[in-house]
């Protein structure tokens, strides 16, 4: 009996995590005034969804819409490109230089036995990068195909997987970035253009912004879940943690101590840079191909709130979770149900998921080739998933909730769902 006492006072307290997480992400109670500023704030958001990457901003930014985000991208002031692990990620153009520095020789790391495979080697990367440097120079913004097929004219092989990896390597080596999206699009554009004048950090200072940020943005979270985020090795990481400890607070909860922000504002996002701020071998699991140009896909705590998510016992056996129970739950409640995209920080960025999602519920969210589908989220926990098909003046919102739905929470979900297409600027329809 003791042993479960102790077992369900566990699950409460990360529970409570997870709704503390929900603020520290600004997906409520947001202070942001820039899509910029979200980006900052975050540190880095995985991409490779473009359209939900999109969304993943905007909900962090109370009141915008689609094309502001766009026009962030399009102007520089975000960009996407390739950073902290073999994936796609948003990054402030304030943060692109140091971050790429230090996270690059890592990243490039990784993907060498890939490089080896595709007989690619240092020698034609230098060649691809200087016909790409001269292709682009003076402001020009060219699309992959385009930039291949220069490549090809000067004699070098590409095709559609060689093609990714000399572009990837293009982005890790600071030569390129995303440039404005021509119609639909995506290009590239020389980074020291783009973003000219960018700060590199020494390298332990960088560590220490890196994971300051980290824990500001995304904790309380442990020093295992930022090695996952950005790909870095744990030796790197108890070295940033022990120059940004007294910047900390932390709890014990198990085996596991998880770090948290001592001075991070709970309403607002200050979306300031610098020091002063408050792995696989293969590319990422979930993020496909280096270099592939994905589009759409189908896809703080308030005490005195709090809304049912799923009816009783809708759960899994034995589970007793507040998103999959109305009948315990702990006092703080978060205000809002979300529709989060398909590979939000909420989730991914984080090597243990199971505060916000039952691990019996695992396989509902993630596939096994590492594909993390859109979410519903209620009370902080993972409720169910969500998919979208849009058409000329709707988009259509099919829900797949874990369990069914209690009358409260399907008003937020429906509140929600208005507000993803008040974002797209298209009236939002329900399916179940």
């Amino acid at each position: 009996m003791a042993s479960n006492h102790r077992i369900e006072g566990q699950s409460r307290v990360l529970q409570s995590l997870a709704r503390q997480r929900i603020a520290a992400q600004r997906i409520e109670n947001s202070g942001c005034r820039s899509a910029a500023e979200v980006v900052g704030w975050m540190g880095a958001m995985q991409a490779q969804d473009y359209a939900m990457a999109k969304w993943a901003v905007g909900l962090r930014l109370p009141g915008s819409n689609e094309e502001q985000i766009e026009t962030a991208l399009d102007k520089g002031e975000i960009i996407r490109t390739h950073i902290l692990r073999p994936t796609w990620h948003l990054v402030a153009a304030a943060d692109i230089h140091w971050m790429l520095a230090l996270s690059s020789p890592h990243v490039k790391a990784k993907v060498k036995s890939q490089d080896h495979a595709l007989e690619l080697n240092e020698s034609l990367f230098e060649r691809s990068n200087t016909i790409i440097r001269r292709a682009l120079e003076g402001g020009k913004h060219l699309t992959r195909p385009e930039l291949m097929t220069l490549l090809e004219e000067k004699g070098i092989r590409t095709g559609d997987t060689r093609s990714a990896y000399f572009m990837f390597r293009a982005e890790l080596d600071g030569l390129v970035c995303s440039g404005p999206r021509r119609e639909k699009q995506f290009t590239y554009a020389l980074l020291s253009e783009r973003v000219p004048g960018g700060r590199i950090f020494p390298r332990e200072e960088a560590l220490a912004l890196l994971a300051e940020r980290y824990f500001t943005s995304h904790g309380p979270a442990t020093i295992q879940d930022l090695a996952w985020w950005s790909g870095l090795p744990l030796k790197d990481i108890r070295t940033a943690l022990a120059a940004i400890q007294p910047a900390l607070g932390s709890e014990k909860i198990g085996e596991q101590i998880y770090y948290y922000s001592l001075t991070a504002s709970p309403d607002a996002a200050t979306g300031t840079t610098g020091p002063d701020a408050a792995g696989t071998s293969t590319p990422d699991a979930a993020a496909g191909t280096p270099g592939s140009d994905a589009a759409a896909g189908t896809t703080g705590p308030d005490p005195a709130a709090g809304i049912p998510a799923l009816a009783p016992n809708s759960g899994a056996a034995g589970e007793d979770r507040s998103a999959l129970s109305t009948n315990k739950r702990p006092a703080a409640r978060s205000r809002q149900a979300h529709l989060l995209p398909a590979f939000d920080e909420y989730l991914v960025s984080y090597q243990d998921r199971s505060p916000a999602l039952a691990s019996s519920l695992f396989r509902e969210v993630f596939t096994q080739n590492g594909i993390f589908k859109p979410v519903i989220v209620l009370n902080g926990q993972v409720a169910g998933t969500w998919k979208r098909t849009l058409k000329k003046d709707s988009v259509l919102i099919e829900l797949s909730p874990f369990g069914e739905l209690s009358k409260t929470a399907g008003q937020a979900v429906t509140s929600a769902a208005a507000r993803y297409g008040r974002f797209l600027g298209l009236r939002a329809e329900i399916i179940t």
